[in-house]
């Protein structure tokens, strides 16, 4: 071969291997960049744009673990909590174990409620870092949310540990103590935060809350004053003193700082809990129809609420709108099946509307939960007497008295069962007394009382 031709085969290999090699380096740069860009976008929460470069990267190195752990955090960053949680899972397995990984993809978890895979992840962050406070903080406070009181208790107090100079922790603590009705233990937890920072109007407001479920009412007045006086627009120091307002009875002071409250519009306060708060108000201002309102409004942002639906149909009770009473005490009991006083107030209902089949079972599950309450029984027999069961109806009635023996209108109502058994004496007897306690009926029984008397030989 002459020499010329292999010097232009080698200068032609020579090409095509440094062809091959840049063309390597330009894709290889490229998958850099696309990799920087993403993790710029990321870091300018341009998460859509971010997801798209990332995709594209993961594309040409779909084994490495990195694309898919920043894609993550970018789909984390747009809400999409399950396309977060594929990805993380994906860096994982192919060899990302961080302490990061695990406390973003609990973080996931925990925004999709599935709390026990959140907290397992949390677990395993802390495990990698014992020291790693945001997942310490998340950890805490979803085991506070999950009701595990102890277990939110141990981990605020690692974080003291780790930081013992910490207000918001310490308000934390006092917040479970007041959970486990640990009133001095909230109060001291309280007093450390103020110990840090003193001037804090939700500090202040919170050991006011505390001093007041203490049954120490005016201290309790003077620090949520101190709280008003530092920030006079702390709502929540306003909702509590409405309430130390209303148990003391001072029902236009309440209504106004309950008023004052829904002005600020708090984000950290339930509406719902403000206006049956507001409803109860009215109430005991003997104005139904303000109520009625407000109680309408709590069950539309809170469809479950147990208690307003309970004060509407006692409302309308009260109008005689039994089949709403019915309906509304009948949502209570579904909400609530613990509540005696919620399914006596639904027998009512019921009994009111001459259903006295169904006020029997709802009388009976009251008198299950509080055998020994006199209008339990006292309505009891009064179902009775409208079924014509005269004998079960005195029956009642006499155990009415045993459990109270001032419910003086029992004797007009066994008095009449007495009666239509022909127990004459009996009825005379019992009608005498209803005289004797209430005269205004006098006229209206004598009628039937003279009768009972021939009847009885006197």
């Amino acid at each position: 071969m002459p020499f010329n031709n292999i010097i232009k085969k080698i200068f032609l290999l020579i090409i095509l291997i440094l062809s091959v090699n840049i063309t390597t380096f330009y894709a290889q740069d490229k998958s850099g960049e696309l990799l920087k860009q993403g993790k710029d976008l990321l870091a300018q929460k341009k998460y859509g744009d971010a997801i798209t470069v990332l995709s594209n990267y993961i594309v040409e190195h779909s084994d490495t673990a990195i694309g898919y752990l920043y894609r993550a955090d970018a789909y984390y960053g747009d809400k999409e909590y399950k396309l977060a949680i594929e990805d993380f899972n994906d860096a994982e397995s192919r060899g990302i174990k961080s302490d990061y990984l695990y406390f973003k993809r609990g973080k996931s978890y925990d925004k999709l409620d599935n709390y026990q895979s959140a907290i397992n992840d949390y677990k395993t962050a802390i495990s990698i870092n014992p020291n790693y406070l945001d997942a310490l903080n998340e950890l805490a406070d979803l085991y506070y949310f999950t009701l595990d009181y102890a277990s939110s208790l141990n981990i605020y107090n690692l974080i003291l540990q780790i930081e013992p100079v910490n207000a918001a922790v310490l308000n934390k603590i006092g917040r479970i103590y007041i959970q486990l009705k640990s009133y001095p233990d909230a109060i001291a937890s309280y007093k450390k935060a103020l110990d840090i920072d003193l001037l804090n109007a939700s500090t202040y407001s919170n050991i006011g809350y505390a001093y007041y479920l203490n049954k120490d009412t005016t201290t309790a007045i003077e620090t949520l004053n101190k709280s008003m006086k530092i920030d006079s627009n702390y709502a929540y120091a306003y909702y509590i003193m409405s309430i130390i307002n209303f148990n003391k009875g001072d029902y236009e002071q309440s209504l106004n700082n309950l008023n004052r409250v829904l002005k600020l519009d708090a984000p950290e306060l339930n509406d719902a809990d403000i206006y049956t708060n507001r409803a109860l108000c009215y109430l005991k201002l003997n104005n139904p129809t303000m109520a009625e309102k407000d109680l309408d409004f709590a069950i539309k942002v809170r469809p479950d609420d147990t208690l307003a639906y309970y004060y509407r149909g006692m409302i309308y009770l009260e109008s005689e709108r039994d089949s709403l009473a019915s309906v509304d005490l009948s949502k209570v009991i579904t909400l609530d099946s613990s509540s005696a006083g919620f399914y006596l107030q639904c027998g009512i209902s019921y009994k009111k509307m001459g259903r006295y089949p169904d006020a029997l079972i709802k009388l009976k599950k009251a008198q299950e939960l509080h055998a020994d309450d006199s209008l339990t029984l006292f309505n009891l027999g009064e179902v009775y007497f409208g079924l014509t069961k005269y004998t079960d109806a005195i029956n009642y009635y006499n155990k009415t008295l045993q459990v109270n023996p001032n419910f003086k209108q029992i004797y007009l109502k066994r008095g009449s069962a007495y009666y239509n058994l022909g127990f004459f004496r009996q009825a005379v007897s019992d009608w005498e007394n209803a005289i004797r306690y209430n005269p205004s009926i006098y006229y209206e029984i004598k009628p039937l009382l003279d009768d009972a008397r021939v009847k009885a030989g006197r």
